[in-house]
């Protein structure tokens, strides 16, 4: 994976600052990658070639406008590895192996876009649910957070534009009232 960061010519430096910081939160945190910015072509050949690694995640930041950065982007693209059909056929089978494994392991999933803290209601999460179905009195374990670890959560409610629905079925975006199973753990999400 790699980013694009597009229009830099248009953002003043702080705002752009703040952009390439709040990636590389998002991939070192979200993606586990270690993100790095390509500004120039000095390095360009090492970091093309860690691409099959999975470890990197390069940002080259471009302006269409100045055709800053475009030479470095073509440049990237020129040495990238060839993706032959044996490294497909090696993803296609890890990709076939581990989702199995998950879909064994995991019958719902609830993607967090935003927390709550209600006075006198608790805490609450919005988002999407990806897999399955959610009730209100199940368990699901919420994380991970910033020690990577998840803790146990009862679901109490469920809104779907502030109506209370009797399920959360997939495709479905949510805020889901929880509770910590264990009473002394705290519910916060972690903040990157």
């Amino acid at each position: 994976m790699f980013v694009v960061v597009t229009k830099i010519d248009l953002a003043p430096p702080e705002v752009y600052n703040a952009t390439i910081a709040n990636l590389s939160k998002i991939l070192k945190g979200l993606c586990n990658l270690k993100p790095i910015v390509v500004n120039d072509q000095k390095n360009i050949d090492q970091i093309a070639e860690m691409m099959p690694t999975r470890s990197i995640c390069p940002i080259i930041p471009v302006s269409n406008v100045s055709s800053s950065g475009i030479d470095v982007l073509k440049s990237f693209f020129a040495k990238l590895p060839i993706y032959d059909s044996q490294s497909i056929q090696v993803d296609q089978e890890i990709a076939n192996s581990s989702g199995n494994l998950y879909n064994e392991l995991v019958e719902s999933e609830f993607i967090v876009d935003s927390t709550y803290n209600v006075k006198n209601v608790g805490f609450v999460v919005g988002g999407t649910v990806t897999k399955g179905e959610i009730l209100p009195n199940s368990t699901l374990m919420m994380g991970p957070d910033k020690n990577g670890t998840f803790k146990s959560v009862i679901v109490k409610d469920i809104q779907e534009n502030r109506v209370n629905v009797p399920a959360a079925k997939r495709n479905m975006t949510v805020t889901l009232l929880i509770k910590s199973v264990v009473k002394s753990q705290t519910l916060k999400f972690a903040r990157n």
